[in-house]
């Protein structure tokens, strides 16, 4: 039978080597078997402690049979793919006195490695190294090339780097597929039940955190051209972690090229300096910037830098909602669109769009811009015990404006275009206004506010009402004290009557009022009589 199988190999101008050692065995069976069939564009070698060999009519081989540390070896223009196992069985199509691979079925700790053959001027693609319990290789018409690959059972897949900058890529799955084009090229992975590990380069020298996912199904494409991985899809149940970074969503793709990881269906990514949930989120993996989109909410724990304000707390986590979110340089620097609001406590800030720079400690919002900040009640500084005493209703200061910009160095907001100040009995309006905040633990979280520009201060308090114009103001919030000057300054007191000056001072919470008049023209009051 031997004999039989080298005159078939030759006729297809190739030829079969094999020895034989032992005692004589039945016909059509072998012990310590080896063989090799060689065409010009291929060759196959195959060995095993046992082989048996079946021939179909014309003594042209149909099926050969492998057990005990059975391989086979085929070697194409660019791949060499190496099969081990326990048994190894190989189905032909024979047709015309010839007989091509047709099936591959390795069974018992099989292991199937497909190394690429190095080309002048190609760069090497990874060695991918599969090992399951049984492998099936469907070959190509011709058998020429592989068609298909697959495990009936749990099996893992390694991609090992073959040269400096590739990754090192692991995957675990339930059952995995294979498809293959043209040269022995892999096309497409899927799995189910799978979890990967990706570990990268050294950085500069550090090493990186390996990165970790899961997913109940995947599907990885590869570049026709170069074999290497294009695009991956993970879908339902999606985890993802790599050092502090942490993802998981519905559905997961990562675009390897851009290294772009696109999260769909309630997605969420978080570290140790907050989280981020949307309807869709987009990450770059090297440098961990991100886009969200749809339904966001964000949650990013307190800043320790310098002291804490009204604006930006260091004692209170920062949550915001918005349409979209972007997240750069390592999270300091955010950008919130689209009906975005951002708050600690009862401190909040709207508009359709705020940016915080966390390292300059600047917050800036545009368009429709409402900030609100509340006083913490006054302490009792008194040691007598005390009584207890209904909640008082907090107090705000709400400021409108089409732009703000805040910094926390001088913890001065700075409001343009047309602004509305209002704290209880107290409206202000101008053109701009810068306010002054106080640290996070002082009773009131207003200072000081300064006006310009068609500035309006209206108090009302009780059935008496004053209202001052100027080009200036200035209100400090501590002992209800404004200033009016430049511009005309006027005061029209409901029950006084108006007063003119170079500038008014006075005080919304009692009757003072001081008047500083012009030398060459004194303050003017018009008094109303009782």
């Amino acid at each position: 039978m031997v004999e039989a199988y080298a005159r078939h190999a030759a006729s297809r101008g190739g030829h079969v080597r094999g020895t034989t050692r032992g005692r004589r065995n039945p016909p059509g069976r072998s012990a310590g078997r080896a063989g090799a069939q060689e065409d010009p564009d291929r060759k196959v070698e195959f060995a095993a402690y046992q082989l048996t060999l079946n021939f179909a009519d014309g003594m042209v081989v149909n099926k050969i049979e492998g057990e005990h540390n059975a391989r086979l070896v085929s070697t194409a223009g660019t791949q060499r793919t190496t099969v081990t196992a326990d048994r190894l069985d190989l189905d032909f199509d024979a047709a015309a006195s010839e007989s091509t691979l047709r099936n591959a079925v390795a069974a018992g700790k099989s292991v199937a490695e497909a190394q690429p053959v190095p080309k002048p001027g190609a760069e090497l693609p990874e060695t991918r190294i599969l090992r399951s319990e049984i492998i099936r290789l469907k070959m190509r018409p011709g058998g020429q090339e592989i068609d298909n690959v697959e495990t009936d059972g749990p099996g893992t897949l390694d991609f090992v780097p073959n040269r400096p900058g590739q990754p090192k890529r692991s995957l675990k799955g339930d059952r995995i597929w294979i498809a293959y084009g043209a040269e022995n090229r892999i096309q497409s992975l899927r799995s189910t039940n799978v979890s990967t590990r990706t570990d990268k380069p050294p950085q500069q020298g550090q090493a990186a955190a390996p990165a970790f996912t899961q997913s109940k199904e995947i599907l990885a494409t590869f570049d026709p051209k170069t074999s290497e991985l294009a695009r991956l899809e993970q879908k339902t149940d999606f985890h993802y972690e790599e050092g502090p970074r942490h993802a998981r969503a519905d559905r997961a793709t990562l675009e390897q090229k851009k290294d772009l990881m696109t999260l769909d269906g309630e997605a969420r990514v978080w570290d140790p300096s907050g989280s981020a949930s949307a309807d869709r989120i987009v990450m770059n993996q090297k440098s961990g910037d991100f886009t969200a989109e749809g339904h966001v909410a964000s949650t990013r724990l307190p800043d320790q830098k310098g002291k804490p304000s009204a604006m930006l707390s260091s004692d209170e986590v920062l949550q915001a909602r918005a349409q979209r979110m972007i997240a750069t340089d390592n999270n300091q620097k955010i950008r919130y669109e689209g009906h975005a609001v951002a708050w600690q406590g009862a401190n909040r800030v709207e508009a359709d769009r705020l940016d915080i720079d966390r390292d300059r400690q600047v917050m800036e919002a545009h368009g429709k811009v409402i900030s609100q900040f509340t006083d913490k009640p006054k302490q009792d500084d008194s040691k007598a015990p005390a009584k207890p005493k209904p909640a008082a209703a907090p107090i705000f200061t709400v400021v409108r404006a089409p732009d703000m910009t805040y910094t926390e160095e001088s913890r001065v907001a700075l409001y343009t275009g047309g602004v509305s100040l209002v704290r209880p009995e107290l409206n202000v309006t101008a053109k701009e206004i810068r306010a002054f905040l106080k640290d996070a633990d002082e009773d009131s979280s207003l200072d000081k506010a300064l006006a310009d520009g068609a500035v309006k201060i209206v108090s009302t308090r009780q059935s008496r009402t004053r209202t001052g114009t100027s080009d200036h103001a200035e209100y400090y919030a501590g002992v209800e004290k404004v200033i009016l000057a430049d511009g005309e300054p006027l005061l029209v007191d409901s029950l006084k009557g108006q007063t003119r000056g170079k500038q008014l001072t006075w005080f919304a919470n009692n009757d003072r009022l001081l008047v500083n008049g012009v030398e060459d023209r004194p303050a003017r009051s018009i008094i109303h009589k009782k």
